[in-house]
């Protein structure tokens, strides 16, 4: 659904990457409003944030009392703590100008390491606020999938920092998504989770 993109880095540091035109966006986005990303949604990768933390932090607590790591910015153990996994899931958003559909996917060199991920895009066909989970797919008009892109330097200081993480995924072209999408009715015949074996840790 893709495979029409690829990665491409190297672009000039001030040159915006094309971006596609409002008039030319998939049917399924005619009206879109918000892009919100759910980060920490899924329990395994939670399990293995935790097991990270429990791993890194005896090597902290030895580092502790170098004076060279006294510093707020360079303190393992302040970074550690400010970095210790939580089970609620994180929200962040993106921008339109994240976009991209067709063309190729562009990034310069100074965004340093970008990570993507492919993730369950779930399309709000109709205003809900506030909205109970029993009655949640009453809203849902279906569901895609696309790439959340990730720039982790910038990632990384906005977690030690407790900032939010927009700058890191909100970049021009870090938001593929394909033109095509399943309804809710393809994806849930006869009111059952179809994609319950392969979802069952997504929170």
């Amino acid at each position: 659904m893709l495979a029409a993109s690829k990665l491409s880095r190297g672009a000039a540091s001030r040159v915006l990457p094309p971006l596609p035109f409002v008039k030319d966006y998939p049917e399924y986005l005619s009206g879109l409003q918000t892009i919100i990303g759910v980060g920490k949604n899924y329990s395994k990768h939670i399990d293995e944030m935790w097991e990270k933390y429990e791993k890194d932090l005896p090597k902290a607590k030895k580092q502790k009392t170098d004076p060279s790591h006294l510093h707020t910015g360079s303190n393992p153990i302040s970074r550690t703590r400010q970095s210790r996994p939580s089970h609620d899931p994180i929200l962040f958003q993106k921008p339109r100008t994240s976009l991209v559909f067709d063309s190729p996917i562009m990034y310069p060199k100074s965004c340093g390491p970008v990570h993507h991920e492919i993730e369950l895009a779930v399309i709000i066909g109709k205003q809900a606020y506030h909205v109970r989970e029993q009655d949640a797919l009453q809203y849902v008009r279906g569901f895609t999938v696309g790439l959340d892109m990730t720039a982790r330097d910038p990632q990384t200081a906005a977690k030690d920092n407790g900032h939010p993480w927009d700058v890191a995924k909100g970049r021009p072209h870090f938001l593929p998504l394909p033109r095509n999408y399943l309804t809710t009715a393809e994806c849930l015949p006869n009111g059952s989770d179809a994609a319950s074996g392969s979802l069952a840790g997504i929170l």
